[in-house]
This record gives C-alpha cells, structure tokens and sequence, in this order.
C-alpha cells in the first residue's frame, strides 16, 4: 500500500534504502521544486517525490526518478507502486526514470496500467512513436527492445480495418490478461484521545486540601482567627461553596486538619440523605467519562482487467468512524468507475466517474463557548470530586 506522507517522512524512510535517485534527494527537491505542490509517495520497497502542475488545463503530476529499499528490484514492485500512484488524483501521470534501463520496470508500470515508448529515459507516457520521425531516445533502443520482448512485451504493427499495414506506427503493448484482477482491503483500528493534558490536580483529596488552604489563611491570617476557629470555619465554608463531598468522617471531626491535610480516618465515598432517597457519592473522573475510544473500520474492493484496446477500473470503499466523544463520528461511502477504449489510432474513448457521500456527525456541546456547552474545555476545568 502506497502512503502520500510528508517530507519529512519521506526522507527518515528512504536515508537507508540502496537505490535514491538525485532528483529524489532532499537537496534536489528543495532546490528545483521550491514553488511546486511537491508530493512524497512512501511504499513497502519503493518510493518516490512527484511535483503537480497545469498541462492542457489539466493537473499532471510528473514523477523524475524513483526511490528502492533493495536491488534488484522485479516487475512486481514497479506493479505493486505504480498501480496505487494510478489512483491519485489528477488527470495525467508523466513517468521518468532515472534508473539504468531494466524490463522489469518497463514490464512493471505496463502491468499497472502504463504504456510508453520503450527505452525512453524521459518522456511523457504515449501509446506510439512514429518511425517516419527521428529516435531520439537511448542509442541501445533495438538491445531493448529484445530484453523487453523476452520479459513479456510483445511489439505489433497496427493495422487498419481495411488491412493495409501502417508501417509508420510501432505500438508498445503488455501482454494482454486473461484474468481481471481484484483486491479487497480491510483495516480495523482504535481512535484515541492523544493529546496530554496540562498539570492539574485530579485526586480529591488533594483538590480539597488546596481548597481548604486558600480560606484557611484568609481566616488565620487575614481576620487573625485563632488556629482552631479558622480551620473550623474553613472545613464549613469549603463544603458549603463546593457542595459536593465524597469523603465521610467520624462525627465531631473535620474533614481537613488544622495541619492542612486530610483527616486520616476520611473513608472514600459519602451517604446522602435527600427527599426521602439515599444517595451514596463518590468522585468521578470527568475526562475518562468525556472520552472513549473509539473503532474505525475501513473496506476498499477494486476491480481492474481489459483487453489490448480497451480497459476498465472499478472500486468502491466504505468508513465508519466513530469519535472519541459521544455522538460524534463520521461515515463516508465512496465509487469510482473508469474506463476506455482504444476506437481508431487518433480516437479513444474514455470515462471516469466517481462519488462520494459523507455524514458527520457532531456532538452538540462542543461550540467554541469556554463554559459548560463545550465538553472538551468543561471536562479539564470541573473539581474532580
């Protein structure tokens, strides 16, 4: 599977790999394609840096090069990665190779769906080359093409419909596969809550000592009550402004000491007695109770196959996503249909057609309100008690 990463990325990949291209460098790339929308292709053993630009008004992404973990590198490897840069999503690929002439590769991209002129080091993909025009590519074009013949590809005059042989056209072609080929992707995965949070205090005893601390110096300190009389105070304000405890202590004792800290003989959890009804408390831990985690399911089928005129692709993928916080997520459903067909010399036939349908789903208590309606800012700011 062929990942669009980062720079980044890229370059901590493939700094180890046998075989990286000048034009795949780092230092290449950042000289000649500052102003470009540069995009860094990173797959299982190989790799490549393609730059998009305006052709005819269409987007063309041009690939210079190529990137291999080992040598020697086989046709399926070139299959495998040009099959999934296929997908991308623009309307013209241009492929130059930087690499010494191999039949693997050329066998490679044709079985990916490519067709060039063979021996070509630099040119834009093409079904034909005119022999009434000079060969201006590698001198070493006829040892090629019996190296490309022997690895599979097979070289055919075109022939009119009326039978007179066009002697002026040389077509490259793949062998033609009888099968279509299909594949099936299935990833399961967990979202979770990654990022940290600040410092703050989540034990509830501690949070009710740093709460006790600030009226019992206010008391002792400000009002000059004697030790006894603020920690008294102090212990009766706190309950009464937090109106929550969840520690129960023996009767006559305080739940923090004239020390500052909490009774020892505090036990977790406190019986209240309200409108007829017992309710017993204990603290919760509002980010566990915010946060979930979260499956993420996604299902992509293709099916590619054509005959040596005509050519189809069909896929179709489906995410379900669900958020790290109730009642939100995402769903997406997604086809794609491409074909064509190869009518005269000067006509084809082609048609891509694709559409996707998405749901997102929002949890209502996320606005950008810094109060109780938005849950992510709530959850980090409530007394954990």
């Amino acid at each position: 599977m062929v990942k669009q990463v980062d720079n980044h990325t890229f370059y901590a990949s493939v700094s180890d790999w046998q075989w990286v291209s000048h034009t795949q460098t780092e230092g290449w790339v950042t000289a000649f394609l500052r102003e470009a929308e540069v995009r860094f292709f990173l797959g299982e053993q190989m790799a490549c840096v393609g730059w998009v630009s305006k052709k005819w008004g269409k987007s063309m992404l041009t690939i210079t090069g190529e990137c291999f973990r080992s040598l020697p590198f086989t046709e399926k490897h070139i299959y495998a990665f040009f099959e999934d840069i296929a997908q991308t999503d623009v309307d013209i690929i241009c492929l130059n190779s930087d690499s010494l002439y191999s039949a693997q590769y050329e066998v490679g991209i044709r079985q990916a769906g490519f067709l060039r002129p063979v021996g070509m080091f630099s040119t834009t993909l093409s079904k034909e080359i005119s022999l009434n025009q000079p060969l201006l590519f590698d001198k070493s074009w006829q040892r090629n093409l019996r190296k490309a013949t022997d690895a599979g590809l097979r070289f055919v005059i075109v022939n009119e419909p009326d039978g007179n042989v066009l002697a002026s056209t040389l077509t490259t072609k793949a062998e033609t596969r009888a099968d279509a080929q299909v594949n099936v992707d299935v990833k399961w995965g967990v979202n979770t809550r990654s990022f940290p949070d600040y410092d703050f205090i989540t034990d509830p005893g501690e949070y009710y000592e740093a709460y006790y601390a600030q009226l019992y110096n206010q008391y002792f300190y400000g009002r000059g009550m004697s030790a006894a009389q603020a920690n008294a105070d102090a212990n009766t304000r706190m309950l009464s402004d937090l109106k929550y405890q969840v520690f129960t202590v023996p009767a006559g004792e305080q739940l923090v000491g004239i020390d500052g800290k909490l009774n020892p003989n505090a036990t977790l959890g406190y019986k209240l007695d309200y409108a007829g009804e017992s309710y017993w408390l204990k603290p919760d831990n509002w980010t566990d109770l915010a946060y979930k985690s979260a499956l993420r399911k996604e299902y992509v089928a293709s099916v590619s196959g054509g005959t040596d005129k005509a050519s189809f692709y069909a896929s179709a993928n489906y995410l379900n996503e669900d958020g790290i916080i109730e009642y939100s997520g995402y769903e997406r459903f997604g086809a794609r249909l491409k074909a064509d067909y190869q009518a005269k010399k000067w006509l084809k036939l082609g048609a891509n057609v694709g559409f996707i349908n998405s749901v997102r789903d929002s949890n209502p208590n996320m606005d950008t309100n810094l109060g109780s309606t938005n849950l992510m800012f709530y959850a980090s700011q409530i007394a954990p008690i």
